[in-house]
């Protein structure tokens, strides 16, 4: 009577475009010896295997592993690392079983299906903030450059960028996607894989009559879950 005694996925849940592993465990509950047996494990297909243990092969998706000879009692685990690819989102479902050389007199406790949550996490920044020339000539123009930037470790489906200018600042033609409401801008930004970016250029004109420092400033909200807020928002001071 082979059995998966173990068959389990850490960590649960788990956040997309991380780390998994898969832990299966083959145990004979006898009474007889076993000469050997085949486990099968098939992976979600959201799911990408690392190196895989010692006599296991990938073929068509499916791990085949050899379970050498196992006495009554007796167990033999195998571990299988993985990633979750980024855009993963829901419930991973990856299947295992086993199939004895000998008669099984259960079959029913030799497949177990591991399913696993999936966390979406993206970390959103604004990694170029800035203001061309500074300083800037009253009376001049100027360009702002702002970049949305996400650092992982998932996928983000969109987010919104908003552009609070100076009041002394009167900006030009908006990039596409972007509007302007009660002196604030407002940008819709596309889905942007892990290290994706989007860039965002704001020409403006400054006052004739500015004078001291321009204080712009530009914020990142996504829809997914981010783990790091003090990084979406940033001022830009601009000497006049």
């Amino acid at each position: 009577d082979l059995r998966l005694s173990t068959a389990t996925a850490t960590p649960d849940p788990v956040v997309a475009g991380t780390a998994l592993t898969y832990l299966v465990t083959v145990r004979n509950d006898g009474p007889s010896h076993s000469t050997g047996s085949t486990l099968t494990l098939t992976p979600d297909t959201r799911v990408t295997l690392g190196t895989l243990p010692s006599g296991c092969s990938l073929a068509s998706g499916v791990v085949s592993c050899a379970v050498g000879p196992l006495g009554p009692s007796s167990s033999q685990p195998f571990s299988f690392p993985g990633m979750v690819a980024a855009t993963a989102t829901g419930t991973l479902n990856t299947t295992a079983s086993v199939a004895s050389v000998e008669p099984d007199p259960l079959a029913s406790n030799n497949t177990a299906t591991i399913p696993t949550s999936v966390q979406v996490s993206t970390d959103l920044r604004l990694s170029t903030a800035t203001a061309t020339p500074d300083p800037v000539v009253a009376g001049t123009t100027l360009t702002y450059l702002v970049t949305v930037t996400n650092d992982g470790p998932s996928h983000s489906t969109g987010s919104t960028l908003t552009l609070t200018p100076d009041s002394r600042v009167t900006l030009g033609a908006l990039p596409t996607g972007c509007t302007l409401a009660s002196g604030v801008v407002t940008c819709t930004v596309g889905p942007l894989g892990p290290s994706g970016n989007q860039p965002f250029s704001f020409p403006g004109t400054v006052a004739p009559t500015a004078t001291g420092p321009l204080n712009t400033t530009a914020s990142v909200a996504s829809v997914e879950p981010d783990p790091l807020a003090s990084n979406n928002t940033a001022t830009i001071p601009t000497s006049v």
